[in-house]
């Protein structure tokens, strides 16, 4: 039955629902806007992980086939605009990937939540570890 529910979309979350009285909820709250826009236009699985000041978004089947946004004041960022910004050779952007990668893997033992957003299936990933990696990552590229 498990192959039927998923082709005809009743499948089941595989993470237990967030609670919204928990702490991850309402770090998460706080980027509830920018979550809801990037969610609104995918159309491929997404993973948030709120930080303190950061929401870093993975986009599709992390670790292996992904893409990392994150939203910092507001504005989406990806590694496409940073290697547009800042003129970045593709080979630096890809070893850039593997270290967001790299943290990914390190941090996959972190509690996960599913949600919704923009009446979409998110996980939630209940890691400021991984948030404060990705802070530390993101600010060196950033300063390049």
């Amino acid at each position: 039955m498990g192959f039927l529910d998923a082709l005809f979309g009743s499948k089941k979350p595989q993470h237990p629902p967030l609670d919204a009285a928990s702490p991850l909820a309402a770090r998460l709250a706080g980027h509830q806007a920018n979550l809801e826009a990037i969610a609104r236009k995918l159309h491929d699985k997404v993973e948030a992980v709120p930080g303190d000041r950061t929401l870093y978004v993975f986009i599709g089947k992390p670790p292996e086939m992904f893409g990392i946004a994150w939203f910092d004041g507001g504005e989406e960022e990806s590694l496409r605009t940073i290697m547009k910004s800042r003129n970045l050779p593709q080979s630096r952007v890809q070893r850039i990937s593997d270290d967001v990668r790299d943290l990914y893997v390190r941090h996959q033992a972190a509690p996960r939540f599913s949600t919704t957003a923009a009446g979409k299936p998110v996980t939630v990933t209940d890691s400021t570890a991984l948030a404060a990696d990705l802070d530390r990552l993101i600010d060196e590229v950033e300063s390049l």
